[in-house]
């Protein structure tokens, strides 16, 4: 797939409308040791694009360790929640 290996120019060549609503956004709250922090993956980044509240949640592991299971047992139950409060 073009453009695969420079996902900093995906906003630009796939411009879309603001999402209207609110957004959870699951951070890294800790740097990877030599690496810099891509501006991306800050929330601010994110507040343009959504209409909304943008509710930040910090995870307390690296960018690149979210998706281990100590990571998502804390990510899994605020999606969780939302549903439960939306089915209510």
């Amino acid at each position: 797939m073009p453009g695969c290996t420079a996902p900093a120019i995906w906003p630009a060549a796939f411009p879309t409308a603001p999402f209207d609503g609110d957004l959870p956004l699951f951070t890294a709250d800790e740097e990877i040791p030599g690496y810099r922090r891509d501006p991306l993956h800050l929330p601010g980044a994110w507040r343009p694009h959504v209409g909304g509240r943008l509710w930040v949640h910090g995870v307390p592991d690296h960018h690149y360790r979210m998706m281990r299971e100590e990571s998502l047992a804390r990510i899994g139950p605020v999606p969780a929640a939302a549903l439960d409060r939306a089915r209510s």
